[in-house]
């Protein structure tokens, strides 16, 4: 990179990449910043959930499914629901359908919990 970026480049592009996480408190420092997080943003739900069960069973190992899918419910909505940190920082019109879908899912938990179960291919479905 040094071969290719100016000292300046370099840091525009590290604090861009930096910037992307959808958890990030602050607005990305550059448009660059902007437009990667923006472009990195998930917009299927099911492969939201599939990032959440991954996640929820590496990290949390003792909880049984109805557990796993209460915590999947508290995350997705946390991230995504009204208020969610989730936001994008340029006009993207398949997020905004993709935060409908998820808001519509939220409004059932049992709706929430059978698709859950569903996309994770998960049998043991005890409610």
């Amino acid at each position: 990179m040094k071969e290719s970026f100016t000292d300046e480049k370099r840091k525009v592009i590290k604090e861009a990449i930096e910037d992307h996480r959808a958890s990030l408190v602050y607005e990305p420092r550059s448009d660059y910043g902007k437009i990667i997080s923006t472009a990195d943003k998930n917009v299927d739900v099911a492969t939201s959930l599939k990032r959440t069960h991954a996640y929820t069973i590496k990290n949390f190992k003792n909880l049984d499914t109805n557990q796993i899918i209460e915590r999947a419910y508290n995350h997705i909505k946390e991230k995504f629901g009204n208020n969610g940190y989730a936001k994008i920082c340029c006009k993207d019109e398949e997020f905004d359908k993709f935060k409908d879908e998820v808001k519509e899912l939220l409004k059932n938990k049992e709706k929430f919990a059978s698709f859950y179960l569903e996309v994770n291919e998960i049998k043991d479905n005890v409610l």
